[in-house]
């Protein structure tokens, strides 16, 4: 049966140390079911037609960040992290952006597509996991047609596994 309101919090203390894991655990469970898991976006943008093949995407100031460099992501411990979403605007025509971890494309596997100057957001099928230390980037893999005030992102789920 899933825990779904507060209520169901166990608020008495435990007699030992044994009973005080089981406390633990029990309502670490009710609090993530209850809280769930946040969601963390990681965006870039190009303030440019968008081309096909390059790391254009810049974090911040404007700078292309190349493959193999970008967001450093940190995962605390007690905690998993994945990409579950990518979302794309572009400001006119079409492309397709992927994402690259650690220098490596990955293809279908994280990207989303989008035409007609329009936004829209891509569910992964399979999230992807980051753990800490992963570089995470962004590459257009095909465009055509395109104008400046392009936004991309990725939406990393974190939630806890462990008791911390």
């Amino acid at each position: 049966m899933a825990v779904k309101t507060i209520n169901d919090l166990d608020l008495t203390p435990p007699d030992n140390f044994d009973d005080l894991q089981t406390w633990l655990a029990r309502n670490f469970a009710i609090l993530h079911s209850i809280i769930g898991a946040g969601l963390i976006p990681i965006w870039a943008e190009e303030n440019a037609p968008l081309a096909t093949a390059t790391f254009e995407w810049a974090f911040g100031n404007g700078a292309d960040t190349l493959s193999g460099f970008g967001v450093v992501v940190h995962v605390p411990t007690g905690f998993q992290c994945e990409v579950v979403a990518m979302s794309l605007s572009i400001g006119a025509g079409t492309a397709t952006v992927e994402i690259n971890l650690n220098g490596v494309n990955q293809g279908s596997a994280a990207d989303v597509t989008v035409s007609a100057g329009t936004s829209v957001v891509n569910k992964l099928t399979t999230p992807l996991a980051i753990v800490d230390g992963d570089v995470l980037n962004f590459r257009t893999t095909t465009a055509a047609g395109g104008l400046a005030s392009n936004q991309v992102c990725a939406w990393l789920r974190m939630f806890p596994t462990a008791i911390i």
